[in-house]
């Protein structure tokens, strides 16, 4: 959450959604753009969603099957979630979307339900507070039946991996909903549990049944505090309640009041790394004084003082803005800052942002503060080792199946040594440096990643043989089980169907291979490949192979060097002057070709062990290839 910082005028971009990357043209694709000309002017997914909302593919949705009443003011959702749903881990929470007077409007609530079966409905317990749009018409209005738009679970309110030994949930109204999730998932794991909940009285108390019958059964020690009768929670008096609270970790959650208390007292014991917190409403460190709001997109100005979020200010000039929380722990309400100062209240950081003016020379096209350049020379480096296993079963004489399961291990380092180009400045050079001071700065990453990549399963079947002539036809289906971000997979489903054709005999053996492969995503193109190659018996137990391997890309994106016009002025000659400078392009949607050849030799060491090794030469520039890859397999059957 950001509000303003002093008198000044600050612009954001008003966005609602991020624009996405442009997609491959593939076969898929192409078929569906066919079939948005057909359903214009909505899109084939509008139809879809009629019929399947919760379809694979689809934005995240989820169908609210059950409301049960907790509280006079406090209801749990059960949710049937999309097939997009990738569960969650007790704890975290999820941001809910839901239409309020035609108004979509997302809201973020914590996971109650258990996380054993990912594929099963989830819960969220939602309280309703004064004036609170969303959490009243969940809590008053909603109906079985009623679709909600999902995002998927986020958070790092959880319990470790080593569970502690002695734990302390410290919690108030809402809050224990989080709480309630670890309990249901966890609690078996946890030895020493003890539940300090404050509520106004006992009919208030969120799960107050189930959190009485577990401490019936003597599995956790609950502590109410019911504060119509029994005041506030002092945390001062918290050692005659949980004489050990400094020893336990403590999770708390609830209003803002008593987690600043908490976060004080944990601090002077000494024990604050024991202290884990959630919170429903941000904590305010600093105010800013207000001023100006200019949203760029609709043209909106708006005078806000330092007490109104730029998103409140936003939405009352009529701009609607994604949201989600409302208090800075989602994100989805952040839009770019065009220019102006502004200040997070949640932890004092000032962000600024200044454009440049015009310096004034008439009839100039650039401004003389704007003639500088940044160049920058890029180094990347990738190495991909990937061991794969390999199974074969053979279902009967003609037909095989089979499947591979790679791993994968990658090291990536690049860096970037950028410069000022001080074609306009060159004689007061202080005008643009970089943040440590200087005209040259370099920043390198480095970074590996290893795991499961992307899974195979194929199957292959002799349509023909005789002693002049085999033919066989394979299909094979890529999954993406690779983590795509790592970049261990795609993060796309590929099918492939190909054509094996040979032509036996005692020492040559002549060989073409062609085939077709479709992707579902925009990270693989759709291909055609083919292969040409022979295969030499030189001895009983020794083969050697040589192959030319051809691929074509029918929709891959290309990145070239270029040259690129910058126009500055000299502040000499007071004139406009030009400057040639490289620049990376990309040119989409083309076709492509590679060529390599594969050299290779296989030895029988006995009867059913085979050693293997070949090299993989690129004969063309086109991509991102090898000038040479070497591979080495054993083989062993039964």
């Amino acid at each position: 959450m950001v509000r303003i910082l002093a008198p000044a005028a600050v612009i954001v971009e008003d966005v609602s959604t991020p624009t996405a990357a442009p997609r491959r043209a593939t076969l898929a694709s192409r078929a569906l753009r066919a079939a948005e000309l057909v359903t214009t002017p909505l899109l084939p997914s509008d139809y879809l969603d009629l019929i399947s909302p919760l379809r694979a593919g689809a934005d995240l949705r989820g169908r609210i099957v059950d409301v049960r009443r907790e509280t006079a003011d406090a209801v749990t959702l059960v949710i049937r979630p999309g097939r997009g749903w990738r569960g969650h881990v007790p704890g975290q929470y999820i941001r809910i979307g839901v239409d309020v007077d035609g108004v979509r409007q997302w809201r973020a609530y914590s996971l109650t339900c258990p996380a054993s079966a990912p594929d099963g409905p989830i819960s969220v317990t939602v309280k309703a507070i004064p004036d609170g749009k969303v959490s009243n018409h969940l809590v008053r209005r909603t109906q079985p039946g009623t679709m909600i738009m999902l995002d998927q679970a986020k958070g790092d309110f959880v319990l470790p991996g080593v569970r502690p030994e002695r734990v302390l949930f410290l919690t108030a109204g809402s809050g224990i909903t989080p709480v309630m999730g670890m309990l249901r998932n966890h609690l078996d794991e946890l030895a020493d549990v003890v539940v300090l909940h404050s509520a106004p009285t006992e009919a208030d108390v969120v799960f107050g049944a189930e959190l009485r019958e577990l401490a019936d059964e003597g599995r956790i020690t609950l502590i109410e505090q019911h504060t119509d009768t029994d005041g506030l929670l002092d945390l001062a008096e918290l050692a005659s309640r949980v004489p050990d609270w400094a020893d336990r970790h403590t999770w708390a959650c609830g209003p803002t009041g008593m987690l600043d208390a908490a976060e004080e007292q944990w601090a002077a014991a000494g024990v604050a790394d024991r202290l884990h917190t959630e919170r429903f409403r941000p904590s305010v460190v600093a105010a800013g004084e207000g001023g100006t709001v200019a949203f760029a997109q609709q043209g909106h100005v708006v005078e806000a003082d330092g007490a109104t979020p730029i998103l409140d200010a936003g939405e009352e000039a009529g701009v609607l803005m994604p949201s989600g929380c409302r208090m800075g722990i989602c994100f989805g309400c952040v839009v770019p800052l065009r220019d102006g100062a502004v200040r997070d209240l949640r932890n004092g950081e000032i962000t600024l942002l200044f454009v440049h003016q015009d310096a004034g020379i008439p009839d100039s096209l650039d401004f003389l503060a704007e003639g500088d350049v940044i160049t920058s020379d890029l180094f990347l480096k990738i190495d991909t080792s990937v061991t794969s296993f390999v199974a074969t079963y053979g279902v009967s004489e003609r037909f095989d199946v089979g499947v591979v399961v790679p791993i994968v291990n990658i090291d990536v380092s690049y860096s970037a040594e950028a410069q000022i180009q001080r074609l306009s400045t060159y004689e007061t050079p202080g005008t643009h440096q970089f943040v440590d001071g200087g005209s040259e700065k370099t920043i390198a990453y480095a970074g590996s990643a290893q795991g499961l990549g992307d899974l195979t399963v194929r199957g292959k079947l002799k349509l023909m043989s005789h002693a002049a002539l085999a033919i066989a036809g394979t299909a094979e289906v890529r999954f993406p089980t690779g983590d795509e971000l790592d970049l261990l997979g795609t993060g796309a489903y590929q099918g492939r169907v190909s054509l094996l054709a040979a032509v036996p005999g005692n020492y040559w053996s002549p060989h073409v291979n062609l085939g077709y492969a479709a992707s579902s995503g925009s990270t693989l193109s759709d291909e055609i490949d083919y292969r040409f190659g022979f295969d030499w018996a030189v001895d009983p137990k020794m083969t050697l192979a040589a192959d030319l391997i051809g691929q074509t890309l029918l929709s891959a994106d290309r990145a070239y060097l270029g040259n690129e016009s910058h126009r500055f002025v000299d502040p000499q000659q007071q004139r406009v002057l030009t400057a040639q400078f490289p620049v990376l392009f990309q040119e989409p949607d083309r076709v492509r070709h590679r060529l390599q050849t594969a050299l290779g030799a296989k030895i029988n060491i006995t009867g059913n062990v085979l050693l293997s090794g070949s090299g993989l030469i690129g004969l063309s520039d086109d991509g991102l290839t090898d000038d040479f890859s070497a591979m080495a397999g054993i083989d062993y059957s039964f």
